[in-house]
């Protein structure tokens, strides 16, 4: 279903904004890994208003969405999440809001996405597969967060992939979809439980999932001759490939469960199994060379 007349989503906007916080204002910058406060907080937050050439009177916004944190050392993973909450906050920033911090109940809206992660989770109580998506909010009032959400693997792949530019009938795999945009009416029913409803896709979207989608089928650039959703190669900055199918590059060590020496793991989760361990025992009787 389309979101209403007059809904406008912004993806390359944020993207920009996003690419340019991070080479402009945090590289730039002593603020990675160093305390968070007084003269350091107060010059990136002016650094920020330079950049977005918001009035002064507008620059409290940037402190509200800058304040969780104030008072402590920006690790990687807190200015990666300042930065894209500031980049997906622009609009309400030039409104002189700045958004929410965490999910609260709220009423339904439309929204950009992106997709970040696809992974296999635990099934349905019917059995059937499932895959945990973590989408990251490009707009709204809960702009630049980021949640996770299970969805069927069937739903995934024949009613949403098409929906936002993929073929109806082909035998994608889940992972071919982090990086593609979209639209949703998203939801906040219980606290710190948000949702995406109906999805939508944009020509901006279509377009930009499309252009994906061929230069995945293109030949590697590192040369591998595999297909990129069976590539260990993450597409996080700094020493990411922009083709990657999941966020980090898999490191290398002994899986216990398959007896593998060299066995690749993702370093975003906790897993106890090797990758292909773990999708073996969430997919249950499903394939394991096809969907690897």
């Amino acid at each position: 279903m389309p979101p209403p007349e007059g809904v406008r989503f912004q993806f390359r906007a944020v993207m920009k904004r996003r690419d340019d916080l991070v080479m402009k204002v945090n590289l730039a910058g002593d603020y990675l890994d160093q305390p968070f406060a007084d003269e350091r907080f107060q010059r990136y937050t002016e650094e920020v208003r330079k950049l977005f050439s918001l009035k002064q009177e507008l620059k409290k916004g940037i402190m509200d969405v800058a304040a969780p944190y104030y008072g402590r050392p920006l690790r990687e993973p807190e200015l990666e999440e300042l930065t894209w909450r500031l980049a997906a906050s622009y609009d309400l920033l030039q409104q002189g809001g700045s958004g929410q911090a965490r999910f609260v109940l709220s009423q339904p809206e439309w929204v950009p996405l992106l997709i970040e992660d696809c992974a296999y989770t635990s099934p349905s109580q019917s059995g059937k597969t499932r895959i945990s998506v973590t989408f990251r909010l490009l707009g709204g009032r809960f702009a630049g967060l980021r949640f996770s959400q299970a969805l069927n693997h069937v739903y995934l792949t024949r009613v949403l992939a098409p929906e936002i530019g993929f073929p109806r009938f082909s035998s994608l795999h889940h992972g071919e979809l982090v990086q593609c945009w979209l639209g949703s009416e998203f939801n906040v029913p219980e606290p710190e439980r948000p949702a995406i409803q109906d999805v939508y896709g944009t020509s901006v979207a279509i377009e930009h999932n499309r252009q994906l989608r061929k230069i995945r089928d293109e030949p590697c650039p590192k040369g591998y001759d595999w297909a990129c959703h069976k590539c260990p190669v993450g597409y996080e900055y700094p020493d990411g490939c922009p083709r990657a199918t999941h966020t980090k590059t898999f490191v290398r060590r002994p899986c216990e469960e398959c007896r593998s020496e060299k066995a690749y793991f993702d370093p975003s989760r906790n897993d106890k199994r090797c990758v292909v361990c773990n999708a073996r025992m969430l997919r249950g009787r499903l394939n394991i060379e096809r969907h690897m």
